[in-house]
């Protein structure tokens, strides 16, 4: 991990909570489950620590907090386990605390969201003793949980995806012309009261970086990726849907330019069913 200063510019469930709601064109989250896990300070010497990386934690946990989405907060679960860490784990810690999740009781939850924050590949993230973990068995713990069944299971993910490839930007010239907003649209009617649903489905995983590039971290602001993203969820969470506040996202973070010229661009991969949109205690979905 490379990092570098930008030259561009607790509580319990509420006895009233109420149970998640899916609205035909839309995943409405009103409250959610938050999981941070945040590795700064690495075991093997020959592995950088990550200075920053608590400055990602505070920004994510001042957007949750305004969300009144509960972080961490394991004891809302009904698990038998509720004594787990979250910061500065190793590979097994951080699998065993997907496996415990994955029998929780997400009933009064709209949503499951992950915010990640350490080194990793394109595969996935590394503990602190240097060994990884992948997405894939993360995400595969999530879609076996009965209660987070057709609800939407969000990751953020910052971490490096790579170090052969660097990307020092093209140039754009851009020009006006007229665009086409027509689009179709099939709808399908469903005469059975029962739906099946896809495993994989209601996943959306958002990376800092393309895979097989570099992810870039400023040690007093935090990383560019996560940074922003709570910045644009804060501003937006109930005024704009989800996917449309990470290309706004992803425009901030490719304007950003390491000393070096490098460039970094955030992506994301999606089995969305349906549009993400919030309503927080601080307003109302549009």
């Amino acid at each position: 991990m490379i990092t570098d200063k930008r030259s561009s510019e607790d509580e319990t469930l509420p006895s009233q909570a109420k149970k998640a709601k899916l609205e035909p064109e839309k995943y409405v989250i009103r409250k959610a489950f938050v999981l941070v896990i945040i590795n700064e300070k690495f075991e093997d010497e020959n592995i950088q620590d990550r200075k920053g990386a608590k400055v990602d934690k505070e920004n994510i946990k001042k957007f949750c907090e305004g969300a009144d989405f509960h972080v961490n907060e394991f004891s809302a679960l009904k698990l038998d386990d509720t004594s787990l860490g979250t910061d500065d784990l190793e590979a097994d810690e951080i699998k065993k605390i997907f496996k415990v999740i994955s029998k929780g009781d997400f009933s009064f939850y709209d949503a499951f969201m992950c915010f990640t924050s350490s080194h990793g590949t394109s595969d996935g993230i590394v503990g602190v003793d240097g060994d990884l973990v992948t997405f894939t068995s993360l995400i595969n713990c999530l879609t076996k949980c009965a209660s987070l069944k057709g609800k939407p299971k969000l990751f953020f993910a910052q971490n490096c995806r790579g170090t052969l490839k660097k990307d020092f930007g093209i140039e754009l010239k851009t020009r006006a012309r007229e665009t086409d907003d027509k689009t179709m649209t099939d709808y399908v009617k469903d005469v059975h009261h029962t739906v099946t649903i896809p495993a994989e489905a209601d996943v959306l995983t958002a990376y800092s970086s393309v895979d097989g590039y570099e992810s870039y971290r400023d040690p007093i602001e935090g990383s560019w990726f996560i940074s922003n993203l709570t910045s644009v969820l804060t501003e937006h969470v109930n005024d704009m849907q989800l996917t449309d506040m990470l290309a706004m996202v992803s425009e901030k973070v490719a304007r950003l330019k390491h000393h070096k010229g490098w460039k970094q661009m955030p992506c994301y991969t999606s089995t969305l069913r349906r549009s993400v949109v919030f309503a927080t205690t601080d307003g109302q979905s549009k």
